[in-house]
């Protein structure tokens, strides 16, 4: 992608050193990226939540996922890839490719992933709140997937609040476990809006 430059002057009253800070920590991770090991931490701790999008290769007989799928046409990594260079969304989020090749049981287990991927994926939205050492996500249902028109109607609720996170770990067990009920019980889908 290419580098972003500062936005100021030398004669501006605003070009100081808290700034220049300020701008890199903003700038330092790519609008893009392929997720493993290697970043998955820099690119969590940003202050932005991460939205990974969980897939498959869209290029046939592919080892894996790579930054290629995202020059595919058509496909769910190339909407996401151009969702990355929206100047909004870019400044509330961070966004990444996780390949469910080589990540299947992890995720599946982590996020609590319900039914297939699908064959366009499915977006997760990590975020860790200040001063906490936790995180939250959020898994997108497949149709949210299906276009980058959906993806972007997604991301929006999201920076609105209007998408449920949920804990990881212990802190999100009761959720969990209300899930699971409502599963036995269709009925208390009714008390969801109750606060808690």
């Amino acid at each position: 992608e290419q580098a972003r430059l500062m936005p100021v002057s030398a004669t501006d009253p605003d070009f100081s050193g808290t700034a220049i800070l300020a701008f890199v920590e903003a700038e330092r991770t790519p609008t893009f990226s392929l997720i493993g090991a290697d970043n998955f931490s820099d690119l969590s701790t940003t202050g932005k939540p991460l939205v990974m999008l969980f897939a498959e290769p869209s290029i046939p007989d592919a080892a894996g996922l790579t930054v290629a799928d995202s020059e595919v046409s058509g496909s769910t990594p190339q909407a996401l890839r151009s969702l990355a260079r929206d100047e909004e969304l870019r400044s509330h989020f961070v966004f990444g490719l996780l390949d469910a090749k080589d990540n299947a049981e992890h995720v599946t287990t982590t996020y609590n992933m319900e039914g297939p991927i699908g064959s366009k994926g499915r977006l997760i939205i990590l975020m860790r709140e200040k001063g906490r050492s936790y995180r939250q996500f959020a898994v997108s249902p497949p149709e949210d997937t299906r276009d980058g028109a959906a993806m972007r109607d997604y991301l929006v609720r999201v920076t609105k609040r209007e998408v449920p996170f949920e804990y990881e770990g212990m802190w999100g067990a009761p959720e969990r476990w209300w899930r699971v009920a409502k599963g036995y019980v269709p009925q208390l889908a009714m008390l969801d809006g109750a606060p808690r």
